[in-house]
């Protein structure tokens, strides 16, 4: 998969969560949600976690220097719905100038920012990553997620 559709695929990922996200949380209870991420044995900082389930609003959170997330349905740190969730992690960076795609006209770096993922695909997308998370309502519920290649 070249760049371009990689970047097409990520951002109609995001647009489906926000479009899910627009119906709300179903009138499910919520549960507080935080834990540490780690990559390779060593905390993940500035990773995006995503907690999705059917019929409810996600919730967001990205990772500190510790690893460490909080998760947001619609109030800060209010948690996340009561229920099943399948649980994306993605963390991009900004490519050097020297680095990025051509434009049409030959140029390189010029105009424009690209961003690529920093992780493993099996985590970064809905349909591959083996992450899951049973939120229970009314508690603090704890969810690591140790990543590896």
């Amino acid at each position: 998969m070249d760049k371009s559709s990689k970047s097409r695929f990520f951002w109609s990922t995001i647009s489906a969560v926000v479009l899910v996200s627009l119906v709300g949380c179903g009138g499910r209870s919520l549960g507080k949600v935080s834990g540490v991420v780690t990559y390779k044995g060593k905390p993940l900082e500035g990773a995006s976690v995503m907690f999705i389930a059917k019929d409810a609003r996600p919730a967001q959170g990205t990772t500190d220097a510790s690893g460490r997330y909080e998760l947001t349905t619609s109030d800060l740190g209010d948690g996340a719905a009561a229920g099943e969730h399948t649980v994306i992690i993605s963390k991009t960076e900004i490519v050097p100038p020297h680095q990025r795609s051509k434009d049409a006209k030959g140029r390189q770096g010029e105009g424009y920012e690209e961003t690529r993922e920093t992780l493993p695909a099996k985590y970064t997308r809905l349909m591959d990553t083996p992450l899951k998370a049973t939120v229970m309502p009314g508690v603090v519920n704890e969810f690591p997620f140790e990543l590896t290649d």
